[in-house]
């Protein structure tokens, strides 16, 4: 899974996660869902709830 492979990664590489997310055309509207990936500072059921909520489009 996408997340659980994102939650196993260095913090060097957070920048590239969301750049990638950006060129996806994934819009997550909360900023604190932002700030919380930056911080390494959230668990993946958080994760799962904001993907879940938030997610306008996702790549097949």
């Amino acid at each position: 899974m996408l997340l659980g492979v994102y939650l196993s990664i260095p913090n060097l590489l957070n920048l590239f996660f969301l750049y990638w997310i950006s060129k996806l055309k994934i819009v997550f509207k909360p900023l604190s869902f932002i700030i919380a990936i930056l911080t390494q500072s959230v668990n993946l059921e958080f994760l799962e709830v904001c993907f879940l909520k938030n997610v306008q489009t996702f790549p097949s």
